[in-house]
């Protein structure tokens, strides 16, 4: 009786239970930052070592800022993956496609990664517009300016959490592609979110992930070329 109850409640009771959890963790970050102000400014004076407590007061803001953080990207995934599902899937192939997009991190082989995307677009005359994703502040000054073609972005284009904001992603992600292609081998968040957010018909990716939005996951290829092999031969399938 008990296990059926959580079971048929859980998608109710889980969130409330992350609720109470995160009021709990805020009202302790709080109870703890005002103690550990009082230490450092002296009101507590026969408190030996003030640098202990300022070392675990920075931490102790990691940690809760870090814990928030992940929340709220989960609770982000978790919209656009509702939002998503009301657009229209359909199965393409390279040869039924005419748009792609293609996402990916710049710490991927480059050269492998472009010389692969020029033979299948060239190959199959698709329309294709590529958003690259650095995982640091600021782009490199080497890089240009964005094209309708190319679109790069950094974290600077990216809200607190990392929920990218500007107009040129939004764009992208409202694009509806035949094929959108994500080229990440890891979690990034970024671009997980605009994984899931896109109004693709057929969305590959190459690693499953919690809020898989994939219509189609493509594992254990060495590299980007061999993954664009091995996608061009599974794909050719699909009629």
């Amino acid at each position: 009786m008990l296990f059926s109850f959580f079971t048929d409640k859980s998608e109710y009771l889980f969130p409330a239970v992350r609720f109470v959890g995160l009021i709990y963790s805020i009202f302790i970050f709080l109870v703890i930052n005002i103690l550990t102000h009082k230490i450092i400014n002296g009101q507590k004076k026969n408190f030996p070592n003030k640098s202990i407590v300022v070392f675990l007061r920075l931490n102790m803001n990691r940690i809760m800022f870090g814990y928030i953080k992940n929340i709220l990207k989960s609770k982000c995934l978790k919209n656009a993956a509702v939002y998503a599902k009301k657009r229209q899937e359909s199965a393409y192939n390279f040869e039924t496609a005419k748009t792609m997009g293609v996402i990916y991190p710049f710490n991927i082989n480059m050269d492998a990664t472009l010389n692969a995307l020029a033979y299948i677009t060239q190959k199959y005359d698709i329309e294709a517009v590529f958003m690259i994703y650095f995982p640091q502040d600021k782009l490199p000054e080497d890089m240009g300016e964005n094209s309708p073609s190319r679109i790069f972005f950094s974290d600077n284009e990216c809200n607190w959490f990392g929920k990218p904001k500007t107009a040129a992603i939004n764009s992208f992600v409202n694009t509806k592609f035949n094929i959108l292609i994500d080229l990440s081998a890891k979690f990034w968040f970024p671009l997980q979110y605009i994984a899931v957010s896109s109004h693709a018909d057929f969305k590959i990716g190459r690693i499953n992930q919690v809020n898989n939005p994939y219509n189609f996951v493509l594992l254990g290829s060495a590299n980007e070329e061999q993954f664009f092999k091995d996608l061009e031969r599974y794909l050719h399938k699909i009629k």
